[in-house]
């Protein structure tokens, strides 16, 4: 069934689950207005606003309803990050939602899962022993799930032994959160060859290349105000140290050299139309080009 004809259904079911654990009225003693206002009030809660056991309950009768035996680990193991309208589109579309975690709360998940104090976490070896290898695994899977970040290698026993002994948890962490060179650099050794792996790496440098840009246009920008920049003029794009009307080129140079990478023809291709986001697609375009080729 289309997603537009089904979200309706699955906002209502939830709104009125919601609604029954926690609200005083019910919705049909409402008015029309007060309904709509209700209804947008809950779709904006956190998950968390409900039990824990509330929260399975309702992702289980989704799964009913919907026919869809979608992965719930976002909103049965970190409910604090999510909202209800979240939840709605993740049962109405045909792919998961993800979210973006931040370090902060990443360690926290980890910390109150695993139960060891972040100080050993972080710096601990994967192949140490401060937490078992089936629950550093089972972190990981919760992990994929929520942000769509893939670390574990599939179709096998060992799925994190390829990372080496001398990968630490605060890299796996800074993998799922902040990006991570270390893991980056041994996934595109290994497994550079697969398509599927090249979508999942091309995706997360993007984001780096995207704060490298802006960093050399005097920018250090935060991950929401990153898609305002991207929207940003090429010609607007200046270091503030180099003002002049052609010194726009300068902060793509600087990323070339930062990057190892050159974009194609002598910038002809850039207009007054062209914004940052172009520029930034044009690098992962030439780093998706070496790693086809084997060059990396």
């Amino acid at each position: 069934m289309e997603t537009k004809i089904f979200q309706p259904v699955v906002k209502s079911f939830v709104v009125e689950f919601v609604n029954n654990h926690t609200g005083k009225a019910s919705l049909e003693d409402l008015s029309v207005e007060q309904r709509d206002e209700k209804t947008k009030e809950i779709l904006e809660k956190k998950v968390s606003t409900l039990s824990r056991t509330a929260v399975k309950q309702l992702c289980s009768e989704l799964k009913t309803l919907t026919g869809k035996q979608k992965r719930t680990s976002l909103f049965t193991k970190t409910p604090e990050l999510a909202t209800f309208a979240n939840l709605v589109e993740h049962f109405s579309g045909d792919e998961d939602y993800t979210i973006a975690m931040t370090k902060e709360q990443c360690i926290a998940f980890w910390v109150r899962e695993t139960q060891a104090s972040p100080e050993k976490l972080l710096s601990a070896s994967i192949d140490g022993q401060v937490i078992t290898r089936v629950l550093a695994i089972r972190m990981c899977e919760f992990c994929e799930d929520i942000t769509g970040r893939q670390i574990l290698a599939s179709e096998s026993r060992t799925p994190m032994q390829y990372l080496g002994e001398e990968t630490t948890f605060g890299d796996v962490i800074d993998y799922f959160t902040v990006g991570s060179k270390k893991i980056n650099d041994i996934r595109c050794r290994i497994f550079k060859a697969a398509p599927e792996y090249i979508k999942a790496y091309l995706a997360m440098f993007r984001g780096e290349v995207a704060k490298a840009y802006a960093l050399n246009c005097g920018l250090e920008l935060k991950d929401e105000e990153i898609k305002l920049f991207e929207e940003k003029p090429v010609f607007d794009c200046k270091n503030p140290d180099f003002s002049g009307e052609r010194d726009w080129d300068l902060p793509i140079w600087w990323t070339e050299d930062q990057l190892g990478l050159q974009l194609p023809g002598k910038f002809d291709w850039i207009t007054k139309k062209t914004k940052a986001k172009d520029v930034i697609d044009a690098f992962v375009c030439a780093k998706e080009t070496r790693l086809k080729t084997g060059k990396e």
